[in-house]
């Protein structure tokens, strides 16, 4: 090519190289727009994937029968958006929970718990108490040891009236609460349901005698909250109240530890005429009670555990005291043949100790705990 070039006019190799020039160029400014646009796009690219990392679209689970049936519950009415496989399913459990007594909430580790019988339009105060009262009866002989109190909730109108007359009702929610009373072994149930029937009912009719023209219109729900109640736990020694130490039917065991209660259950398997407080003299017996799995100090409520655990020794009374009045908060299962233990309060302390004559301290102040 370049011995070509030698033979040509000066003119003809001007004209060739300024056409290499411009190719040359033309061809070096593509490259660098090449590269710039490579370099552009990797940039993009990375953008992209950063934005795509952050964003993740939500695709909408749908709601399970549980979550549909929850808000029923909650708003008192099946949800609109209820597909149909669930609302049949859903109006067939509520014919049945509208029956029982159901647990609505828990907290505290189910020591506290809410229950609640749903209510029926049709029928009055009276007419729905005398519906479920037996079942609300059976409810609290099941759940002993127990603080219970009731609110029922009612829809109740005021009519409304202008100078044409009568023009509609106004409705509102009203909620009438029972005291809250303690459920014990010795609780009369019945009566504690009955006196709480009567406390709402008369609440109803001081509601709609008090002038404000808000009349009854139907039941939403009976709520019945239960809490946990423990009289307690027995621990070190505490001395009895003078009027109790004056009938001389106790022994006060002289407890530094917390087993009061084991070693009360000692000294009445292992009985001494003198010194019976002391429990050094029975330290060689303990091994004789099975008492794995409980601890101590003993709580009211164990106590049952312990008879299991022990079925060769008689079962246990536990009484306490309110004012001047005993309380039986624990009943034995065989009343001829049982230990009785008498549950002494300090504050919040407790200590149990052991009767050793039963009729000479309950002498005409015996009472069951109703509440």
């Amino acid at each position: 090519m370049v011995n070509n070039l030698k033979q040509l006019p000066l003119d003809q190799i001007k004209k060739i190289v300024k056409k290499e020039e411009k190719a040359l160029k033309k061809e070096y400014s593509e490259l660098v727009e090449k590269k710039k646009l490579i370099e552009r796009y990797k940039k993009l690219r990375k953008a992209r994937q950063k934005v795509r990392g952050k964003i993740t679209i939500k695709k909408s689970k749908p709601k399970s029968f549980q979550e549909y049936f929850d808000e029923c519950i909650k708003n008192r009415k099946i949800p609109e958006d209820t597909p149909p496989h669930f609302r049949k399913a859903i109006e067939k459990v509520l014919k049945q929970y509208k029956s029982k007594i159901i647990k609505t909430k828990s907290a505290m580790g189910n020591s506290i718990n809410q229950y609640q019988i749903e209510g029926d339009p049709n029928l009055t105060p009276n007419q729905f108490f005398n519906k479920n009262k037996k079942k609300i009866i059976n409810f609290l002989r099941n759940n002993k040891n127990k603080k219970v109190n009731f609110v029922l909730l009612c829809n109740m109108q005021q009519p409304l009236y202008d100078q044409k007359g009568f023009v509609g009702y106004r409705e509102d929610d009203a909620y009438f609460r029972t005291n809250t009373k303690k459920v014990l072994e010795s609780t009369n149930v019945e009566n504690i349901v009955k006196g709480n029937i009567n406390k709402i009912n008369l609440d109803i009719d001081k509601y709609q005698q008090n002038g404000s023209g808000w009349v009854f219109s139907s039941i939403k729900k009976l709520e019945i909250n239960l809490n946990d109640y423990s009289p307690t736990k027995g621990s070190s020694y505490i001395d009895l109240p003078k009027w109790v130490k004056l009938k001389k039917a106790i022994i006060n065991i002289k407890n530094k530890d917390d087993k009061c209660f084991l070693w009360c259950v000692l000294r009445h398997l292992h009985p001494k005429k003198r010194d019976n407080e002391v429990i050094s003299d029975l330290k060689k017996y303990e091994d004789e009670l099975v008492t794995k799995g409980l601890t101590f100090p003993m709580d009211v409520k164990d106590i049952k555990k312990f008879e299991k655990l022990n079925p060769e020794i008689p079962s246990i009374l536990v009484l306490s005291v309110e004012g001047k009045s005993f309380q039986i908060i624990k009943s034995p299962k065989d009343s001829k043949d049982s230990i009785n233990l008498f549950l002494v309060k300090d504050g919040d302390r407790s200590h149990f100790t052991l009767i050793k004559n039963l009729s000479r301290l309950i002498r005409s102040s015996l009472t069951t705990n109703n509440g």
